[in-house]
């Protein structure tokens, strides 16, 4: 890692009740090792924490992952654990981490990388031209085509016009 910062903010819910989860205790783990103890605040959010990230060039250029990553467990009194695996801190970016708390629920959540990172399984090939649906009254065409003119249909908007006439003179009688 470099000396280009980004920075890791958490927003604490009580996921029950949908409330702010003032004094959260955030666990902060770089790999294995605890980096940082953090507490919410009354809103249920904490300090901005600054935390080494890669240089920005790489986000551009490739080679290196342009993003740093980071393990977090959230607790609140009245609500079991929330283990966060995989929080992605980008140089010069703020990350916000969002986290629900839900009462008696231990939870794992894991931030997968990007699919630009990730090795994804192998995509399953698919034919170019696929076949037609059969004949269903509508006709599918193989390029943009836009009508010179278009005609447009006043007959339903004379009889609504007609009906409304027709309510209002009944009103009037």
């Amino acid at each position: 890692m470099s000396e280009f910062n980004g920075g890791l903010k958490f927003q604490v819910f009580n996921g029950g009740i949908a409330r702010p989860a003032a004094n959260a205790k955030i666990l902060l783990y770089d790999g294995e090792s605890l980096i940082n103890t953090l507490f919410t605040n009354s809103d249920g959010e904490s300090e901005t924490l600054p935390l080494p990230a890669p240089a920005e060039i790489f986000s551009t250029e490739g080679g290196e992952k342009p993003y740093s990553v980071y393990n977090a467990q959230i607790s609140f009194d009245g609500a079991e654990s929330l283990f966060i695996e995989g929080i992605q801190i980008f140089p010069n970016v703020i990350s916000i981490q969002k986290a629900d708390l839900f009462e008696g629920q231990t939870e794992l959540i894991v931030i997968d990388a990007p699919s630009l990172w990730a090795n994804d399984a192998e995509k399953i090939p698919e034919d170019e031209v696929k076949p037609l649906p059969e004949d269903e009254g509508f006709v599918v065409l193989d390029r943009v085509v836009v009508p010179d003119f278009v005609v447009p249909c006043f007959r339903v908007v004379v009889i609504n016009c007609y009906n409304l006439l027709k309510r209002d003179v009944y009103r009037v009688f």
